[in-house]
Order: structure tokens, then sequence, then C-alpha cells
């Protein structure tokens, strides 16, 4: 009797003895892991640049490229250049006229014409003709000039007064005197430029402008407008047309043997 009285206070002691264990289990914080160090992500990859496009191949022995120049509307007006402030100027020179742009029976002259694109990616000989830039008449003949990278320009004075010419590329700029009728310098331009101003620091109202390419196939209009850039390799190329005011234009044409034709009109 005593025996079964006891038993189930020992239960009680047991089962309160189990809970408190079990209750401090549960108090107890799991350790902490440490944190995995997060791996550099790649950077993105650029995609692959495109190699570029090479010259579409067009059967044939070449030829050379023609062509005309023409205006259509109102063609600048004629002014008679003010020279005035330099009394030997008007001396030689006292009726100079000057207009932005040389026109004449629609057809427009010193609008430099050059293979735009199109032709292989290559060094090409440079041309030895020389190109010839004249002050006469306190004026730039021609006023549009077009060279090939170290071409040489001969600049002359055949005026009997002092000239300073100051040619503006952005790289390649010189400035000097020409004090003497009859006086030469020559000069080469290295790097390609389009349409940098060539002036006379003395003269205000004397400009040129001056068009530098890589290759040998360019030209400038003539009093007719009409151009011809010889010996092009046959091909499909981008012909471009620049004037000083006029602004530029462009024109396709396709060389392989012998003459091919391109024109193109300026409109005012």
């Amino acid at each position: 009797m005593i025996l079964s009285r006891r038993l189930p206070q020992a239960l009680a002691l047991f089962t309160a003895f189990a809970v408190g264990a079990c209750s401090k289990s549960n108090d107890t914080k799991p350790t902490e892991k440490s944190a995995k160090p997060m791996k550099a992500e790649k950077p993105a990859e650029k995609p692959a640049e495109k190699p570029a496009e090479k010259p579409a191949e067009v059967a044939g022995d070449g030829g050379s490229i023609k062509g005309v120049v023409s205006f259509e509307g109102t063609a600048p007006a004629p002014a008679k250049v003010d020279m005035k402030k330099d009394p030997k100027c008007v001396s030689v020179n006292k009726d100079a006229m000057r207009s932005d742009a040389k026109i004449a029976d629609g057809k427009v002259a010193e609008v430099f014409v050059h293979i735009k694109t199109g032709l292989p990616d290559k060094k090409w000989d440079t041309r030895d003709d020389e190109v010839v830039l004249d002050q006469q008449g306190c004026l730039y003949h021609p006023r549009v000039i077009g060279l090939q990278t170290s071409q040489p320009l001969v600049i002359k004075n055949s005026d009997p007064l002092l000239h300073n010419v100051h040619a503006m590329p952005k790289r390649g700029e010189f400035n000097m005197a020409m004090p003497t009728q009859d006086m030469k310098l020559e000069k080469k331009f290295k790097k390609p430029e389009l349409g940098f101003e060539i002036k006379c620091d003395v003269h205000a109202w004397m400009k040129a402008w001056g068009y530098v390419v890589e290759h040998p196939f360019f030209a400038t209009t003539g009093e007719d407008g009409s151009f011809e850039i010889a010996d092009v390799p046959a091909g499909k190329y981008t012909i471009e047309f620049v004037h000083p005011t006029l602004g530029s234009q462009e024109a396709e044409v396709t060389v392989t043997d012998g003459e091919a034709e391109v024109s193109t009109t300026f409109k005012g």
C-alpha cells in the first residue's frame, strides 16, 4: 500500500524534471554558421565588333569618273570688294569683284569632288603634281584647292606688296609672310581635312579653302562646272561634292571599264 501511494508522486517528479530539461534545451541558441563569401560577378562581355565591310568587288579594269556640277535658282550676286584700307591693292585691282559662289550659265566652278567611300583600304602613291595657290590682285586664285596628303602646294605672291598666308587646318597650321613680288613657298599637309580656311591676315577679304584627302581620286570643277577623276580602279563608290558656301551633296557611281558619269545640282 505504501508503494502504491508513492508511485504517483514519483511519476510527477520525473515529469517535472523532464519538462525542465527540454525547456533549457530549447532556450539554447544554435551556433551561427559563418557566411560564405559571395563570388564576384564576371563583367558583362562586350559584343564582338563587326569587322569593317570590304568594298564590293566589281569586275573591270577601271576608268575615269566625269560629270558636271550645276546650279538651279538665284545665284549669289557678285559684289565689289572694298580694298580702300590698302591703296596698293586698289592700284593693282581697282575693280575687284567677288561672290560667295562662282556660277556662270548655271554651272558651278570651284567645287571639290572626291571619292568618299568604296576605295580599298591601302596606302596610295602620292601625287607629285604641284597645286598652285596664287595671290594676285589682292585675291586668292583659285579659292578652292584640293590636295592629297604630302602632295606639294606651291604658294605664289604675284603682287608687288606684302601678303601673309595663314592656313588653318586643325593639324598643320602655318602662318608666313610673303613680302616681295614673285616670292614662292612650298608646303605639304600630312593629315586629311576637308574645308579649312586659308586667309591673309593683312587683307581680311582674302580667303581660300583647302581640302586634303589621303588618296589621289579627287578634282575641282572648272569654269564650266565639269570635272574628271582619272585612273579610278573598278568599284562602287560614293562621290561627295563639297563647296565652302553651298554645302555638300553625294551621289553613287559604279566604275567598270572606261568612263563613268555622275553629276549633281546645287539649289539656291
